[in-house]
């Protein structure tokens, strides 16, 4: 067996511990720059740069970093690789200079929030670390993170000190602070805020000791039946198990917050229904990453920021929103190319928009075809059900009908949830109690929610911790009703349940509810017969 020394490596780790971690894990670096410094790479577009450096570049040393703590020096060198190919499109001059428009640590912020989704090595390394818990010299380097997100379950019988310890997932570092006026040295468990028979919240107590906004979203916190005492969970990850994912995205959001308006845009570019090539350009026009005149003269004097097109006022950025004609004319007036007329340029972009506008009408007329609701077997009843969902309240509410499409029952009652699937889950469990009380055997459940429906009908589907106690009893009373259909159906074929839900949430109705007090609104599309609402006890 030949022999091995400390700078032995297997399947690119060392066998020994190294001298140093620089050392040892030196060659990643030059792996990765060969890796983006192929000539094809020189001339991709944004777009794709981007799909080059998430999964290539950032995905070379994962099975290192999920092994050892790398030294910050190397991560430092990685990320620097990927900054300059960003922006330059090379790696190998590693001192040339070039210019970063905006910086790579907001770069490196999810989508979400404003950013592009690439990682930072060294926070990346903590977040797969603590996923490898075995290696435990590493791990407990890392044990801070841990503390960012654990949280305690809440049951009946919780002993949780509710000013010390970990208890609200959805508020900054999950534990409240008192009402002004509260002493918060008085030791209060939060068995205490329960009523133990209806297992609900007592609202006196609560509203004794938190704002209305802590109080909001303890509301929001559903009280299993178990007794059991939980484990701790992870409040960052909605499974509330550890993740890689979700321990990156914390570290992220506790070392650079971002503000509410940068979230919102984040989010809203990259729901666009365009090419990403497109989503990429309206991302780095939205938050000024374009290299207009106005933005280089902040990193250095230009003497003439007129538009280069019309010589009269600086270059707007929103201007480059129509489709890049403009931008592209602005490039080649640039640098010397021949340039279309205005009036041609504003002639190509109404026919872009338009042939964009005909390819979305196209697109939901597909979707809207053939698509009713269906009335249920004989014998059989059906129930849809919807929610209507806003920051503050959410009303859930469900509609049964017979085979002639008559309503025999309509409730709404209003949840506290901060999630759109938790929300529908909920209010399908609402009306299967309902159902299941009246001893209907055969019923379907009809939802648009597809998440609540695979939640429900696929045992493999790992749910989000808040739906587990929802799920449970959902399934527990299906095994006694096997007839019972749970069914996905695209929101036009839920227009009623969606509709009086709505005017509930509007009209805060909560119980059931006459049909004789229905607008007409609250039908839609729906077929007249169920305007011949009749009345009867299910």
């Amino acid at each position: 067996m030949a022999e091995c020394n400390h700078q032995s490596k297997h399947l690119g780790l060392p066998f020994c511990k190294p001298p140093t971690r620089s050392q040892a894990f030196n060659d990643i670096t030059d792996k990765m720059a060969s890796k983006l410094s192929l000539w094809k790479a020189k001339n991709l577009s944004k777009a794709g740069k981007l799909v080059l450096i998430k999964n290539v570049a950032q995905a070379l040393p994962v099975y290192h970093m999920s092994t050892f703590l790398i030294a910050k020096k190397i991560c430092r060198k990685l990320d620097m690789i990927n900054l300059r190919f960003w922006w330059k499109g090379e790696t190998t001059d590693q001192n040339s200079k070039f210019l970063a428009l905006k910086s790579w640590k907001s770069i490196c912020q999810p989508k979400s929030r404003g950013g592009l989704g690439f990682r930072k090595f060294f926070d990346f390394n903590k977040a797969l670390i603590k996923g490898t818990s075995w290696i435990w010299q590493d791990a407990v380097k890392c044990a801070e993170l841990i503390k960012l997100g654990a949280c305690l379950p809440v049951t009946p019988l919780s002993t949780i000190r509710i000013w010390e310890e970990p208890w609200i997932p959805t508020i900054q570092n999950y534990i409240p602070s008192p009402l002004p006026g509260c002493n918060p040295n008085k030791p209060l468990l939060v068995c205490e805020l329960i009523n133990q028979g209806d297992l609900s919240w007592k609202m006196e107590i609560l509203t004794q000791h938190f704002p209305s906004d802590i109080v909001r979203e303890i509301r929001k916190i559903q009280i299993p039946a178990s007794m059991e005492s939980l484990k701790p969970y992870w409040a960052p990850s909605k499974s509330g198990k550890f993740s890689t994912k979700a321990a990156y995205r914390t570290i992220q959001q506790v070392s650079n917050p971002t503000d509410q308006v940068s979230d919102i845009l984040g989010k809203r570019v990259w729901e666009l229904d365009i090419h990403n090539r497109l989503r990429i350009f309206i991302w780095r026009m939205v938050f000024d990453v374009l290299p207009t005149k106005g933005k280089l003269n902040q990193f250095f004097p230009i003497y003439e920021p007129e538009c280069p097109l019309c010589d009269l006022q600086e270059f707007i950025t929103s201007w480059a929103l129509t489709l890049e004609l403009i931008w592209k004319a602005r490039n080649d007036r640039i640098h010397g190319k021949e340039t279309q007329a205005p009036e041609m340029i504003a002639k190509v972009v109404r026919k872009n928009a338009t042939a964009y506008l005909n390819a979305r009408n196209s697109r939901k007329m597909k979707t809207q075809t053939n698509c009713k609701w269906m009335p249920p077997p004989a014998g059989w009843i059906k129930i849809n059900s919807d929610v209507a969902f806003n920051e503050d309240k959410a009303v859930a509410a469900f509609i049964v009908r017979n085979q002639d499409g008559f309503i025999l029952l309509a409730e709404s009652t209003e949840i506290f949830t901060y999630d759109a699937s938790l929300a529908e889950l909920r209010a399908i469990r609402i009306a299967v109690e309902k159902v299941n009380s009246a001893d209907k055997d055969d019923a379907i459940f009809e939802s648009d929610s597809a998440v609540a429906i695979k939640w429900i009908t696929n045992p493999t589907e790992e749910p989000d911790r808040e739906a587990t106690f929802d799920i449970e009893e959902i399934r527990r009373i299906w095994e006694y009703r096997p007839n019972w259909k749970f069914r996905k159906i695209p929101r036009l074929c839920n227009g009623l349940a969606h509709g009086v839900s709505k005017w509930a949430h509007g009209a805060n109705w909560d119980g059931p509810i006459p049909p004789p007090i229905f607008p007409n609104s609250v039908f839609c599309d729906e077929s007249p017969i169920f305007l011949e609402l009749l009345r009867c006890d299910l």
